[in-house]
């Protein structure tokens, strides 16, 4: 399975599907006016990637140029009209990060799959996109599409691009057991702090500068 440190550091395609053209960077102003992130809506919706594809695609059109990305399994992790979304959006407000702030996506883009390998070219470009500076996995499968072999929640570690990824528990492990509903608050937190810490950090660098 190719990850992360092969995007970047071997410059190696994501996958071989279509479309190919989001193992780059695109140019600041394509970033800025927002073409990025509809071209790779409208190929997500259009995706004819694996068997699934005349599934509904549950596509969110929010502007993808967000310093926090919060990656969930299935499409139903990141509607905040499902069960799991509304623990989702409680685990949000307790950590006191501004939804403004957050890009939601799923590792799978049909809520009927679960082939993360046909979608994971989609999650790649997605994040070349962002650049975001915090990404939080929701389970061990999505953090997984980003490094192999993850194992414990919890751990923070940082992509070549420099955005640190904490993968914490999944949304079902979240609702079903109130340990991992603790844990995962705490994760969140964490996230937060090291956000405000990068925050306040490129503040006095910019101050700096002046």
């Amino acid at each position: 399975m190719f990850i992360m440190e092969d995007l970047f550091l071997l410059n190696i395609p994501t996958r071989m599907y279509e479309p190919n053209y989001y193992d780059q960077y695109e140019s600041q102003s394509s970033m800025f006016n927002g073409l990025s992130g509809f071209n790779l809506r409208s190929d997500i919706l259009n995706c004819h990637s694996c068997p699934l594809d005349c599934y509904t695609k549950s596509v969110h059109s929010q502007n993808m140029n967000l310093p926090i990305m919060i990656i969930g399994s299935k499409p139903s992790d990141i509607n905040f009209d499902t069960e799991n979304g509304k623990v989702l959006k409680q685990l949000i407000n307790m950590s006191e990060f501004n939804h403004h702030d957050i890009y939601r996506t799923s590792a799978v883009k049909c809520e009927e799959s679960n082939d993360f390998i046909a979608c994971h070219h989609y999650l790649i470009s997605e994040i070349i996109i962002s650049n975001p500076k915090i990404i939080i996995t929701l389970g061990i499968d999505a953090g997984n599409q980003l490094f192999e072999n993850l194992k414990n929640p919890g751990s923070m570690i940082k992509l070549p691009i420099g955005s640190d990824v904490l993968a914490t528990y999944s949304l079902e492990e979240i609702s079903q057991n109130v340990d991992n509903y603790n844990a995962a608050i705490d994760h969140f937190k964490l996230c937060k702090q090291q956000y405000d810490y990068l925050q306040q950090h490129n503040f006095q660098v910019q101050s700096n500068t002046v």
